[in-house]
C-alpha cells in the first residue's frame, strides 16, 4: 500500500507539473500573438481639443489600440505669446519636446526644496566684498527654480512634480508630450489624469471627458477652510475654484512676467562640474539638482550625423541622468533634403 501510494503521488505531481508547463507555454504563445505589431502602425489625429484663454490643448485617444499597447498617452499644447500654462501635476512621468518657441518652466520636485539658493562660490559673479556685504545684511539670492527652454529641447518631468510654463517670446510655443501610464509610479488607473492647482476645463463648449481628465484639486474643498489654511482672503480661493476655471488650462498674463534666476552659463557650469552647496544632502545631489532638459538642435552633439542624409539625436540616461528614474528615453531625427523630421519616445 505504501509503494502504491507513493507511486500515485509521484504520478499526480508529474501530471500537475506537465499541465502547468503546458498552460505556461500556451500563455507565452498567446502573449507573443498579442504583442505590439509596430509594422502596422497607422497615423492618428487628436480626438479632444480644449480651448483656453492662453492657447489650445489636444489629446490623442488613449483607448486606441496602439496607445493601449504602448501604455502611453500623447498630448499637444500650443501656448500663445505672453501666456502662462497654469501649475499642474500628474501621477505618471512625462517627456516634453519643444517643437517651436521658447519660454520658462518652473518645476517643484516632491521632497526637494522649492527654492534655489545662490551661495558664495566660483559660479557666483558677485565679488567677495559684495557677497560679504549681503551676508552681513542677512540677504541671499533665494528664488524658485526656473529653467529657460527653447526649440528642440527635451524636458523630463517626473511623476508628481508640479510645473508651469510661461511663453515670454513673440511666437507660439508648441510642445508635444508623452505620458507613461504603465510606469510604476502611477498608482491610479490606466487613464491619463492631470491635477491643476489653478484653472481647469471651462464648462461651456467642452467635452465632459476633458473635465474628467483635467481637474482642479481645490474645487472639492470648502472655500472657508481653504482661506483659513492658506491665510488668504476667501475671495481669492473662490477665484481659484471658479473664475480661473472659466479661463481654461492656460491664461494670458496681464503684465509681463520676470524672474530672478541664475545666469544660464552659471547653471551649465555647475551641472558640468557637479558643484554642491553647503546645505546639499543626498537627495539634493542625486535627484533634486539634476538637469531636466537637453537640446537636440546642435548637429555637433548629434549621435548620428551625415552631411547628405541628416542627423539623429538619442536622449537616454547617459545624456540626461534623470531619465534613469523615469525609465524613458527619446529619439529625434532630421532627414535631408526636404527636412523630414521625426520624433519618438521609448519606455
Amino acid at each position: 500500500m505504501a509503494a502504491s501510494y507513493k507511486f500515485l503521488l509521484a504520478l499526480s505531481l508529474s501530471l500537475l507539473v506537465s499541465s502547468a508547463f503546458a498552460v505556461r507555454q500556451q500563455s507565452l504563445r498567446l502573449s507573443d500573438q498579442q504583442q505590439c505589431r509596430f509594422q502596422r502602425l497607422t497615423a492618428a489625429q487628436p480626438t479632444q481639443r480644449i480651448e483656453s484663454e492662453g492657447g489650445t490643448t489636444e489629446l490623442w485617444d488613449e483607448n486606441h489600440h496602439q496607445f493601449q499597447c504602448a501604455g502611453v498617452v500623447a498630448m499637444r499644447n500650443v501656448l500663445k505669446a505672453n501666456a502662462l500654462s497654469l501649475p499642474n501635476y500628474h501621477p505618471a512621468p512625462r517627456l516634453v519636446f519643444i517643437e517651436n518657441g521658447q519660454g520658462f518652466i518652473g518645476i517643484s520636485f516632491p521632497g526637494c526644496a522649492e527654492t534655489y539658493h545662490a551661495y558664495k562660490s566660483q559660479y557666483t559673479r558677485e565679488s567677495t566684498e559684495a557677497w560679504e556685504q549681503k551676508q552681513k545684511g542677512s540677504v541671499r539670492d533665494l528664488h524658485q527654480k526656473v529653467h529657460r527652454v527653447r526649440r528642440g529641447d527635451i524636458i523630463a518631468i517626473p511623476a508628481g512634480a508640479a510645473h508651469w510654463f510661461y511663453n515670454d517670446g513673440s511666437e507660439e510655443v508648441v510642445a508635444i508630450s508623452i505620458n507613461d501610464l504603465n510606469h510604476q509610479s502611477n498608482q491610479l488607473d490606466q487613464k491619463f489624469r492631470a491635477f491643476y492647482l489653478a484653472g481647469g476645463v471651462p464648462k461651456s463648449g467642452q467635452h465632459e471627458q476633458s473635465r474628467e481628465t483635467f481637474q482642479n484639486i481645490f474645487q472639492a474643498f470648502d472655500s472657508n477652510l481653504m482661506a483659513e489654511a492658506f491665510n488668504v482672503p476667501e475671495e481669492i480661493v473662490r477665484k481659484m475654484q471658479t473664475e480661473q476655471q472659466e479661463r481654461g488650462l492656460s491664461v494670458i498674463v496681464r503684465e509681463r512676467m520676470s524672474f530672478i534666476r541664475p545666469e544660464e552659463e552659471q547653471e551649465q557650469e555647475r551641472e558640468r562640474e557637479g558643484r554642491r552647496s553647503e546645505d546639499d544632502n543626498g537627495l539634493e545631489e542625486s535627484f533634486c539638482a539634476m538637469k531636466i532638459s537637453t537640446n537636440t538642435e546642435n548637429r555637433r552633439e548629434a549621435d548620428i550625423y551625415s552631411r547628405e542624409a541628416g542627423k539623429v539625436h538619442l536622449i537616454d540616461s547617459h545624456k540626461l541622468p534623470i531619465l534613469k528614474y523615469m525609465d524613458m528615453s527619446a529619439e529625434r531625427g532630421n532627414l535631408y533634403p526636404v527636412c523630414v523630421c521625426y520624433f519618438s519616445f521609448t519606455h
